[in-house]
């Protein structure tokens, strides 16, 4: 899981987009998979980046949903990423 940072029961990303636009896409399809899995991560949206924090609130643990989720996240992202991230000229 390329990115994601394990702590406090949690695992947790940030992927940079290119605007607001981008990051509400984003978010759109992380609300419709929280949906279909019963499970909401945390998100936080800024104009150019989306956090996303996974951990089962229940059992005060990452669960295999959540690793799960990350990587179907990962894989969203990695497919759109032409539309939705940064370019490294757009990063400095």
């Amino acid at each position: 899981m390329n990115g994601w940072t394990h702590k406090n029961n949690k695992i947790s990303k940030v992927y940079h987009t290119r605007n607001w636009g981008s990051s509400s896409s984003f978010f759109y399809f992380i609300s419709k998979l929280s949906e279909l899995c019963n499970h909401h991560p945390s998100i936080e949206i800024k104009y150019d980046s989306v956090k996303i924090e996974l951990g089962s609130h229940e059992l005060g643990k990452v669960t295999k949903i959540d690793t799960e989720m990350a990587k179907y996240i990962d894989q969203y992202f990695e497919k759109h990423k032409e539309s939705l991230g940064k370019n490294e000229k757009e990063k400095e």
